[in-house]
This record gives C-alpha cells, sequence and structure tokens, in this order.
C-alpha cells in the first residue's frame, strides 16, 4: 500500500511538472503578430493617402526602412506558428487547416472584396499564374504565398516533426553556433543576401514576387527552425539584446549610405537590367547584403525587446488574437475608402493622414469583426477561429499559439 501511494505521489509530481512546462506561454509572439499587423495598416493608409508622402522624404526613408523587415517579420512569426501546428497534427490535417485559413479568405477576398467576381474568367486567369498580377490579388499575396510555402515546405515539415534529433537540427544548431555566437545573425543574412543576387537583376520583386517570393519562403523557415531550436534563439536574444539594439542604427546608416553613395538604380526592388543598369556589380551586391543584414538585425531586435518587454498575458490578448486576421483581411478596402471621404471634407492633411485616417480604418475594421463572428458561414469566410477552439488549443500546446495567417 505504501509503494502504491509513493507511486502515485511520483506519477503526480510527473504529471504536474508536465502541465507547468505546458502552461508557459509565449505571448510575446501573440503580441508581435498583433503590432505587426497594425503597422501593416497605419503603413498601408500612409503609403496610399495622396497628401501623405509627397514633400515628406523624411517619411518616405522611414516607409522604406520599415518595408524591409515588417512582412519579413510576419512570415517568421508564421513560421512559427507552423512548427506549433505539427506538433498536434498530421501533415494531412496541417494542409487541410491551411485550406481553410488561408485559401478559402483568399479566394473570398480577390472575389468579393477585391472586386475579381466583376470579371471572374480573367480574375482566376491571373490567379493561376505563377506570380498573379498586384491589382488582382492586392494585399491577399500574403495568403497566397503562405499557402504556396506550405505546401511546398510539408515533406521537410513532417521530416523534422519525425526526426527532433536528426542530423539537420544537430547541424543546424551547431552552425548557429558559430562566429562567438553570432551564427543565428550572420549565416540567415549571408543565405538570404545569396538568394537576392543573382534573382533582383531581372526584374521587381513586389508583393511576394519574383526575388521576393524565395526571400519571403527563406523567412517563413527560419521561423519555423527558430521554434525548433527556440531554448538557443531566446538565450541568444537574452544575450545579445544590447549588441543587436546597437547593430540596428549602425546598419541603418549602412542601408542610407548603400542608397545615397550607391546611386544605383532601383537597388532594394530590383530589376534594375530594363533601366540599362549592368547585371552584377559591387554596388548591388553590396547593398544587397546590407539590405539583408539589415532586415535580419531588425527582426532579431525587434523579437528580443518583445521577450523582454511583451510576454504578459493580458485580457485583451485573446480578443485580438482573433480579430487581427479579420482586420488584416478588410482594412485595404476600407483604407481607399476612408481616403476617399476625408480628400474632400478633412482640412488639416498632416491630422487626417496620421491620425484620424488610420483611426477609422481600425475602428471600422473590429466593428467588421464584431458583425461577422456572429455567424458560422462568415466566421469560415474570414478565417475566425472560436474563442473555445483557441483556448482548447492553447492547453494542448502550452505555447503561443502563432496563426500562420
Amino acid at each position: 500500500f505504501t509503494v502504491l501511494i509513493s507511486l502515485g505521489i511520483e506519477l503526480s509530481r510527473e504529471l504536474f511538472s508536465k502541465m507547468k512546462k505546458q502552461s508557459l506561454r509565449r505571448y510575446d509572439i501573440d503580441w508581435l503578430r498583433i503590432i505587426l499587423f497594425m503597422l501593416l495598416v497605419v503603413y498601408h493608409y500612409l503609403y496610399f493617402s495622396p497628401s501623405a508622402l509627397p514633400s515628406r522624404k523624411n517619411l518616405i526613408f522611414v516607409l522604406k526602412i520599415l518595408h524591409q523587415w515588417r512582412l519579413a517579420a510576419l512570415f517568421v512569426i508564421s513560421g512559427i506558428g507552423t512548427a506549433f501546428a505539427f506538433q498536434r497534427r498530421t501533415w494531412q490535417e496541417y494542409l487541410k487547416e491551411r485550406s481553410i485559413r488561408l485559401l478559402v479568405p483568399f479566394i473570398f477576398g480577390v472575389y468579393i472584396l477585391g472586386g475579381g467576381i466583376e470579371s471572374p474568367l480573367a480574375t482566376t486567369k491571373h490567379l493561376i499564374t505563377i506570380f498573379p498580377k498586384p491589382n488582382v490579388v492586392g494585399h491577399f499575396w500574403f495568403l497566397y504565398n503562405l499557402m504556396i510555402y506550405s505546401l511546398i515546405l510539408t515533406p521537410l515539415f513532417e521530416y523534422v516533426s519525425r526526426q527532433p534529433d536528426s542530423f539537420l537540427i544537430r547541424s543546424l544548431e551547431t552552425l548557429f553556433e558559430k562566429f562567438h555566437g553570432f551564427g543565428i545573425l550572420v549565416l540567415p543574412s549571408v543565405l538570404l543576401a545569396l538568394v537576392a543576387i543573382p534573382l533582383k537583376p531581372w526584374a521587381v520583386g513586389k508583393n511576394g514576387s519574383w526575388w521576393e517570393f524565395p526571400w519571403y519562403l527563406l523567412f517563413f523557415l527560419f521561423g519555423y527552425f527558430i521554434k525548433i531550436i527556440k531554448e538557443y534563439f531566446f538565450v541568444f536574444l537574452e544575450k545579445k539584446r544590447a549588441i543587436l539594439t546597437l547593430l540596428v542604427p549602425v546598419f541603418i546608416l549602412f542601408f542610407y549610405l548603400s542608397e545615397k553613395i550607391g546611386r544605383f538604380p532601383d537597388m532594394w526592388y530590383g530589376g534594375w537590367v530594363k533601366n540599362g543598369a549592368p547585371v552584377f556589380s559591387i554596388t548591388a551586391t553590396v547593398g544587397t547584403f546590407v539590405q539583408a543584414f539589415h532586415a535580419w538585425i531588425w527582426i532579431l531586435f525587434i523579437f528580443s525587446w518583445a521577450a523582454k518587454l511583451l510576454n504578459k498575458p493580458s485580457r485583451i490578448l485573446t480578443y485580438l488574437n482573433q480579430a487581427i486576421y479579420p482586420i488584416f483581411i478588410v482594412h485595404q478596402p476600407l483604407t481607399f475608402l476612408v481616403i476617399f471621404l476625408l480628400r474632400g471634407i478633412a482640412r488639416d492633411k498632416f491630422f487626417s493622414d496620421f491620425i484620424l485616417g488610420p483611426f477609422l480604418v481600425l475602428t471600422s475594421s473590429f466593428l467588421i469583426f464584431e458583425v461577422v463572428k456572429q455567424t458560422h458561414i462568415a466566421r469560415f469566410l474570414f478565417g475566425i477561429k472560436s474563442i473555445a477552439a483557441e483556448l482548447n488549443e492553447e492547453m494542448k500546446t502550452g505555447i503561443s499559439q502563432v496563426k500562420t495567417s
């Protein structure tokens, strides 16, 4: 009897220990996702507003800096979410969920919200091309790319989930420890540059097309492996936070100097061959390396400070996690509508562009979320999960459930 009691106590302790470990949740990743999507709303409003950017060269440079890393960071977070998804799903279940949460909102967004239903045959023809035109898919290209990345990389994800201690994972951990612990900074940046250099000269990378397609795929893959080696990654961020903080202004300066001194046409976006520039040059090559390091350092920087400041629970977090995806889906049509409505009545352009306009877009987006979450069909079209389902997944994973939408 005593032995049975002792065994029961030991099993209870082990179960409690596992539950305690499972209760750990990386709220910082959730908050980062929400903040980055909110930033996207403001960015798009300033970008599309005809009165926001002209004569504001400093603002244009700030938006250019943001563009280098904000979407890349979202793909990283999506990769982290994929790694969590494979913890509790088969690859078939994973692809089924991705189809529901990415493909359905994509089709609904392009045909209904984006007006593609007016010319369904032409819209469909554009969608089955390798890189759909930006005016056809709009901001929904993000979902399009994520769906393709999920399909392409599923065999790799399945292999890693079955072989968590494989030679591949051990090799990655070894490589990341190189360069006095800075391998996790250096190696991804170099890989990004090497992928972009041979592709950038030929065409503009826009809305995730051409050279941006493998570029964002790598960020997505980096996010996946961040979760796999999460202990090492977050220890690195904690130890190197001060250095990363110093590197950010240094590479902003490099980014600025590369643009001003190099004076190379379309260096950040690609396609310079069409403007008569040489295919390869020292200026363009160095600029691409600066661009790659600049983007990845920014991502490490925001992840490091988010881990320190945002890894805290909040009552509003569950709500925002559910709302932010529908907000992303509807924000761009609302942006054009608000810009149109304010154009004739707003006298203070600065106030309308930087405060009133983004506020109206976000407010109306939240109102739409409150409406569409009431019915099953609307939830399906907008890729909304129920709060009960999200809480259930949180209990299963015990770690931040980052949506890959």
